[in-house]
């Protein structure tokens, strides 16, 4: 896991380095324009990127398993709306740095305790959202 504290207003892609550090596998992002020299960079670094297409770019073939888990983007979204709504993580009045920190490990602490949690893989209990 590799995170990445940036201000609000700069670009995702720019810091794709740091956050390819020491990953390898498969990278699953927002639609976005990504340049031939990024693919490869992450490439080479042993990170398959896979976002959803735009208008303007090229098609590519995904195997059935990176095609599913590739629509799963959805409900890895849905895991961040229940952080922010009803675990409270969006705070925008940190005073302190350390502050901010606690206030994160506390919200993913509630969450890992919640019976809010989406699952990827469907099951039949009423408490899973997927």
């Amino acid at each position: 896991m590799s995170v990445k504290i940036t201000k609000g207003n700069k670009s995702d892609l720019s810091v794709s380095s740091v956050f390819s550090k020491g990953l390898s596998g498969k990278l699953f992002g927002d639609k976005a324009y990504i340049s031939k020299e990024l693919f490869h960079q992450l490439l080479t670094n042993d990170l398959r990127l896979f976002t959803n297409l735009r208008k303007d770019m090229k098609t590519y073939l995904l195997d059935i398993q990176d095609n599913l888990l590739l629509n799963k983007c959805s409900l890895i979204e849905s895991v961040f709306n229940v952080l922010k709504k009803h675990m409270l993580l969006e705070h925008t009045r940190h005073r302190s740095p350390l502050n901010f920190f606690v206030h994160i490990i506390a919200s993913l602490a509630s969450y890992s305790i919640s019976k809010l949690n989406p699952h990827l893989i469907s099951s039949s209990s009423p408490d899973s959202l997927s």
